[in-house]
């Protein structure tokens, strides 16, 4: 049976049963250029479907949130960059805000024909958040150069009622959603802070910082650019946790060690919870031991041990 064109132009217009996608996603899922100007660009025999450029999923994502998780766009970025200049009918040579990048020419296409970089999903999550947590450094930089504004707040922002600061911290913890390098998580977060004007302070719903969160990941490559940035190592989190607290109940003891290296040492040590039921507090000391003995050991040895004498003197 021969579809006629209303009913062709219903189907690419509205959602799968299987997925809740319509066909533009699944174009720019799998990057294919000629199904997506099929469906975006009106052409002189008028034989094209046409369809909104920002309609959403069933999760309330546009094409820019699909575009920012698909490999099938972005595993060319993998290879060199000899493969990219003969691959050249695939990527764009971007003019803003990087000359001489490349960037997929689905994306250029996408944002060259109207599509929303400030709309967000049902978790409230903007393509610059998708983009920050797949690592897609250029397309961060593409989104901000077409107007995304990374200072908007998210859904969870906007519920919490003390909630002031941009939200940074949401774009730091998308990044830490997958296990991706230390060096690839510096660069997107040496765009925020030197790029974007990030407060490395920055206070998110739960009173974490971008250090918090950082330290509550393992990321000590983080951790130094953030404490070398100027950011607290004193602020306290919703459970009074400062940055040490939580990097020692995740167990990370090359980063703890880094942080009672750090100056202010002294002044994390310093910290407590009370305990529940007691009288009694909980300090770093204590969670040292519990959670990280080898490097409460070393602290002892280091830090509070005084040798007084040469050998054999008493």
């Amino acid at each position: 049976m021969k579809l006629s064109k209303e009913q062709i132009q219903y189907i690419v217009t509205h959602w799968d049963d299987e997925n809740q996608w319509t066909p533009l996603h699944y174009a720019v899922h799998y990057n294919n250029t000629f199904i997506f100007n099929k469906l975006t660009v009106k052409d002189t025999d008028n034989k094209n479907f046409l369809c909104d450029i920002n309609i959403s999923n069933g999760a309330g994502e546009t094409v820019l949130h699909i575009a920012a998780r698909s490999e099938a766009i972005w595993k060319n970025k993998e290879t060199n960059s000899c493969t990219l200049h003969r691959s050249v009918k695939s990527f764009y040579l971007m003019v803003l805000p990087t000359p001489g990048k490349y960037l997929p020419t689905i994306i250029h296409q996408m944002l060259e024909h109207g599509a929303d970089v400030h709309d967000d999903d049902d978790e409230g999550r903007t393509p610059l958040h998708i983009a920050a947590q797949y690592h897609r450094l250029e397309y961060i930089e593409y989104l901000v150069a077409y107007g995304a504004n990374p200072k908007k707040k998210t859904t969870a922002e906007i519920r919490a009622k003390n909630s002031t600061s941009p939200n940074y911290g949401e774009l730091i913890e998308e990044i830490d959603q997958v296990p991706l390098i230390d060096r690839g998580h510096k660069e997107i977060v040496e765009y925020l802070v030197n790029n974007l004007g990030m407060n490395v302070d920055a206070i998110d719903d739960r009173r974490r910082t971008p250090l918090h969160v950082a330290c509550e990941n393992g990321h000590t490559i983080i951790v130094k650019f953030l404490l070398e940035k100027g950011a607290s190592s004193i602020l306290r989190d919703a459970r009074s946790y400062n940055c040490l607290d939580i990097a020692i109940i995740g167990q990370h003891e090359e980063l703890v060690k880094e942080l009672l290296n750090h100056d202010s040492w002294r002044d994390i040590m310093r910290n407590a919870q009370p305990i529940s039921g007691t009288e009694a507090f909980d300090t770093p000391m204590r969670k040292l031991i519990r959670y990280v003995p080898n490097v409460a050991a070393w602290l002892i040895d280091e830090k509070f041990t005084t040798i007084v004498g040469g050998p054999g003197q008493k």
